[in-house]
């Protein structure tokens, strides 16, 4: 994953607001980023040879970047092939012990919390190289970079997704609820666009599973 600085997208938009703070800006780019992020699933990124160790069932998710974190995972393939995705709901039908089952090597996993996963049964053996695990990724709140698939693919979506929070701000002189809507609208629209072709990548791959997001 390459990144981009956040302030590459700042002349775009300081252009339609004068007057606006550069602060105010970036926070604004930085909301369209992760919204757009969201709601597409187009920042990606996967990470190879991760390793497994016995008798430890956690596995902390790969993050490229300080910049980033992870929302989804896509899909995990494992020295033995592809990991299934389950949730609590789909281990208990299938009375699986949520702790202490092991096996040489784990066949799906559970995504635990934000930042890690939980791989079902545990390992009973060390594994060097043993995973690749791809995931979308969110810009964090305090990013001052972003994946620059949006900068080369999706820059006038960033750009009006910043525009429809700024110029919607009432006290401000940059005011224009019209153009706001506008911008919106056109916000909304990319991220349809973006998810579509997203989605349509993501099935003419190799992998074809989905895992759900984590807030």
């Amino acid at each position: 994953m390459e990144f981009v600085s956040l302030d590459d997208f700042l002349d775009d938009v300081l252009v339609e607001v004068p007057g606006c703070p550069i602060y105010t800006a970036r926070d604004r780019i930085r909301w369209a980023a992760i919204e757009f992020c969201k709601l597409t699933g187009v920042s990606v990124h996967t990470t190879e040879e991760i390793d497994w160790d016995a008798d430890c069932s956690l596995v902390e998710l790969p993050v490229p970047s300080s910049n980033v974190r992870a929302w989804q995972v896509l899909w995990i393939s494992t020295v033995n092939g592809m990991l299934h995705a389950l949730n609590r709901r789909q281990m208990n039908e299938r009375g699986i012990i949520w702790d202490g089952l092991e096996a040489e090597a784990p066949d799906s996993y559970i995504r635990k919390s934000n930042t890690e996963i939980q791989l079902v049964p545990t390992p009973t053996s060390d594994t060097t190289s043993a995973m690749s695990i791809h995931c979308s990724y969110l810009p964090t709140r305090d990013a001052t970079k972003l994946d620059a698939v949006l900068m080369d693919e999706y820059r006038e979506a960033i750009v009006a997704g910043a525009l429809s929070k700024l110029l919607n701000m009432s006290k401000e002189e940059w005011y224009d609820p019209a153009e706001a809507r506008e911008r919106s609208t056109w916000f909304s629209f990319a991220c349809s666009e973006g998810r579509a072709l997203a989605d349509k990548d993501f099935q003419t791959g190799e992998q074809t599973v989905r895992m759900s997001p984590m807030a």
